[in-house]
C-alpha cells in the first residue's frame, strides 16, 4: 500500500511538471503566433510585384486606427485582384478583442493601388477689348470661362456609357511618378499633351480612397491649356472612349446626373475650385 502511495505520489508531481510545461508552451506559441500576424503577414499572391509588403503599410493609421487582420488571401486576379480578408473587430462593450469577419478586398496591386485623374481645361481665348485691369483677377487679362475635355466610356459593370475624365493607373514600369502616370493618360484616352501640371492634394498625401471595399486610391490632377497631340499613346484594347469637350456649366450638369464616374465628380469639384481661386471661371 505504502508503495502505490509513493507511487501516485510521484505520477501526480510529474503530472503537474508536464502541465505547467505544457501551458508555458501554448503561452508562447499564441505569442509568437499573434507576433507573426502583426507583423510578418504578407499577400500570397506570386503574380503581383507588390505582394510582399505588409498588410499595416497597406493599412494607414486613421483617426479611428486600423483593424486586427487575422488573414488575407488570394482568391481571384486579373485585371483587379480580389482578396478574402479575415478582421478581428473589438467587442463594443470590453473594447477587448471580439469577432472576426471576413470582407471582399479588391485593388490594383500591379499599379501598386494608386491611379491618376486628369482635368484637361482650356481656359478662354484673350479678349482685346477685356480692360487691363483684369489682370488683378489672375486671368492674365484673358476672359473668365472655359472648356473642358471630357470622356463618354463604356462601363463593364453597369453596362454602359458614362461620363469621366482621363483616368489610369499607375505602372512602375512605365511612369515615374503619379504626374507622369497623369501625363499618360492624358495622352492616351484624351489625345492631349503639354500645358501646365497641377497637383489638386498636398505633397505626401495617401490619395483619396475609391471606395470603402477597394484598395485603390487616387490622385487629381488639373492641366491647364493642354494641346492636340500629334502622336498620342495607344489605348488598351478593351477601351472604348468618345472624346469631347463641354463648356463649364453644362459640366457641373453632368457632375451629379448620375452619368459621372465618381473619381471624375471629386477631381471636377477640386479643380473648379481651384479654376475660382485663380480667376479663370
Amino acid at each position: 500500500m505504502a508503495l502505490f502511495r509513493n507511487f501516485m505520489s510521484t505520477h501526480s508531481n510529474i503530472t503537474r511538471v508536464l502541465s505547467k510545461k505544457h501551458e508555458l508552451a501554448y503561452i508562447c506559441f499564441r505569442r509568437t503566433k499573434k507576433n507573426l500576424i502583426q507583423s510578418k503577414f504578407t499577400r500570397s499572391a506570386s503574380s503581383m510585384p507588390s505582394s510582399n509588403t505588409k498588410v499595416t503599410e497597406r493599412l494607414p493609421g486613421s483617426s479611428g486606427g486600423a483593424m486586427m487582420v487575422e488573414k488575407e488571401e488570394v482568391v481571384y486576379s486579373r485585371y483587379l485582384t480580389v482578396f478574402n480578408r479575415s478582421v478581428r473587430f473589438p467587442d463594443p462593450a470590453t473594447g477587448k478583442p471580439g469577432a472576426v469577419h471576413e470582407f471582399d478586398i479588391a485593388g490594383h496591386p500591379r499599379a501598386d493601388f494608386q491611379f491618376s485623374v486628369v482635368f484637361p481645361f482650356h481656359p478662354a481665348p484673350p479678349a482685346a477689348s477685356v480692360p487691363a485691369a483684369s489682370t488683378l483677377n489672375g486671368n492674365g487679362g484673358g476672359r473668365r470661362g472655359g472648356e473642358v475635355t471630357v470622356l463618354r466610356e463604356y462601363c463593364q459593370g453597369l453596362n454602359q456609357f458614362l461620363y469621366c475624365l482621363p483616368t489610369g493607373g499607375f505602372d512602375p514600369k512605365k511612369h515615374k511618378n503619379l504626374e507622369d502616370c497623369a501625363i499618360a493618360e492624358l495622352s492616351e484616352e484624351a489625345g492631349l499633351c503639354g500645358g501646365s501640371f497641377i497637383r489638386l492634394l498636398p505633397d505626401g498625401h495617401p490619395g483619396i480612397p475609391e471606395v470603402k471595399w477597394s484598395l485603390n486610391r487616387f490622385t487629381p490632377f488639373l492641366v491647364l491649356a493642354p494641346e492636340k497631340d500629334h502622336d498620342p499613346g495607344e489605348q488598351d484594347a478593351e477601351e472604348l472612349i468618345e472624346v469631347m469637350r463641354i463648356d463649364v456649366s453644362r459640366l457641373k450638369e453632368l457632375m451629379f446626373s448620375g452619368d459621372m464616374q465618381t473619381p471624375s465628380i471629386v477631381t471636377c469639384s477640386a479643380a473648379l475650385e481651384h479654376l475660382e481661386k485663380m480667376g479663370l471661371i
